[in-house]
């Protein structure tokens, strides 16, 4: 009988544990709405799509140019240098989109069978480890591509303005857009 009363205790001791283990429970790095991932942790969020054709500089240059001083031929030679980036860029951004949903969709996989487990534990199976890894892996390699061909872009859209006073301020407004674009890369602070 007292084994049975023991038992019994341990196990309704023991229940809200599981459960919270079961949610996902609060992480102690001050997580931020439920990610599980520490804030300024190691969890890196893929920049979308739309976040990267954003940073185009020939259409970023196209949006300032009243503040550049732009002449319509520089205009004319920038969005040429525009369309050959954009061009350029269709089937890079579509493949990176396609590894990034594929991402998330191997990660909410994970997520989900974790969730059925009676007793999940914190870490994930090895092959779900694997799997994330490789998704993550693709990630990087589309971004380290995009960024690498950056550098090539904005040579170009600067080479399209021909006045020196104009060059110099695109070149400071391309050099505060790079930050921002270093930002979303992987090791960026998107917090700043």
């Amino acid at each position: 009988m007292k084994l049975r009363l023991y038992v019994a205790l341990a196990t309704m001791a023991l229940i809200p544990s599981l459960a919270t283990a079961q949610k996902g429970g609060k992480s102690s790095g001050g997580d931020e709405g439920g990610g599980g991932a520490p804030r300024g942790g190691g969890s890196f969020k893929a920049p979308t799509r739309g976040d990267l054709e954003d940073m185009n500089p020939a259409s970023f240059l196209i949006d300032k140019k009243k503040k550049l001083q732009l002449t319509d031929e520089q205009v004319a030679a920038v969005k040429v240098v525009d369309e050959q980036i954009k061009e350029r860029y269709k089937v890079s951004l579509a493949t990176y989109d396609s590894l990034r949903r594929g991402s998330r969709s191997v990660s909410a996989s994970v997520s989900s069978s974790r969730s059925k487990q009676k007793f999940a534990t914190d870490a994930p199976s090895p092959a779900e480890q694997e799997s994330m890894q490789l998704a993550m892996r693709g990630i990087q390699q589309a971004l380290m591509g995009i960024r690498n061909q950056r550098t090539a872009d904005v040579d170009a859209t600067l080479a399209a303005i021909t006045d020196p006073e104009a060059k110099a301020k695109a070149l400071a407004l391309l050099k505060d857009q790079n930050e921002d674009f270093m930002r979303l890369m992987p090791g960026g602070d998107r917090d700043r």
